[in-house]
Formats: C-alpha cells, structure tokens, sequence
C-alpha cells in the first residue's frame, strides 16, 4: 500500500484506487499535509502539515491556514486524527529512530518566521501515540569555505545505525548521536 500527502489538504492511501484516510482535524481542513511515515509495529500514520501549499497556488489551493502547523497521527484501528504537537514552526520531513523511541522532525519554519531555527527536532515517543518535550537533535548550519552556510533540511530519514540522513536543497548530510562518526 502507498500512503501519500496532498497539498489539497488530504492523507491518503492508494493500492490502484485512493482512499482518503483524514481530511480535517476538528472541523477544519488540513493546510497542505506534506511528509508522511508508518508506524512499523502499530502502523499508525504519523504526518506534517507544514501548509506550504496553502501559501502558493502550486497545486491551486492558496488560502489562509486553518490550522496551526503541526505533527498528527492517524490511529490505524480507529482512524482517529490526533494532533502530536504543534510547538514546531513549520513541520517538514519526520521519521522514527530505528528502536521506534524516538521521532525526528526537521523544521522548515524560517522560510516564513524570523525567530524560527533551522534545525531537526527530536521527540521522545511515550506509549507510542504521545511525544514528550521537543529538543534540537541538529541545526542544519555547517562552515564551507570558513562561511556558515544554513540549508533547510526537507526529507529525512534514519538507517538502522540510527544515523539520521537529511536532504536540503543543496546537500545531503549525515547527523549522528554516536560519537564515533
């Protein structure tokens, strides 16, 4: 099965035909749900709805947001919508630690608010529906040529050593919570 984010403000799943799994969380659509990844043991779909494609007419859905920028999860038994956290500016690419105690979120929310970091996030997973408290895992700032250089990292993902892997539009970088690397 293939489960996709829409910039028309849905989740979806497709296996020939498309199912939408949420379209809304408490009444109101979704922004423009972007980065998607599946639970691998409770197979709960965890997203970002950074709404970027709110902020364009690229796939012709300009409008205000509706929601705050935010982490969901679709409940796989129920289908429940729940919304994780809402403390990152613009939540992008997110992917879990290979023990699945731990959730990875870049922030892409400098492109649209001043205060706003460039870095990824980390989240502890409590009882596998819940985050604990966000904390910087990496900035996405690097010196080339004695010049710092910030990129936005966008897709992430992390190997099974644990090293996370994020792509801006650059690079790619390799960030890493072992000491020896």
């Amino acid at each position: 099965e293939i489960y996709q984010c829409d910039w028309s403000s849905d989740v979806c799943s497709s296996d020939l035909t498309t199912t939408v799994l949420a379209k809304e969380f408490k009444g109101k659509p979704f922004n423009a749900p972007n980065d998607a990844v599946v639970h691998p043991v409770t197979g709960d779909i965890w997203f970002t709805d950074p709404g970027y494609g709110s902020l364009m007419n690229y796939e012709g859905n300009k409008g205000p947001l509706e929601l705050k920028e935010a982490v969901y999860r679709i409940d796989a038994k129920t289908g429940a919508v729940n919304m994780v956290t809402d403390e990152v500016y613009k939540p992008n690419g997110l992917c879990f630690s290979p023990d699945l105690k731990t959730l990875y979120v870049a922030d892409t929310g400098s492109s649209h608010y001043e205060k706003a970091p460039k870095n990824i996030l980390k989240y502890a997973i409590m009882g596998e529906t819940k985050l604990g408290k966000a904390v910087e895992f990496a900035p996405m700032a690097l010196e080339l040529d004695g010049k710092k250089v910030e990129g936005l990292a966008d897709g992430i993902r992390c190997d099974t050593d644990g090293n996370v892997w994020a792509r801006d539009r650059k690079s790619t970088r390799l960030n890493s919570s072992h000491t020896d690397i």
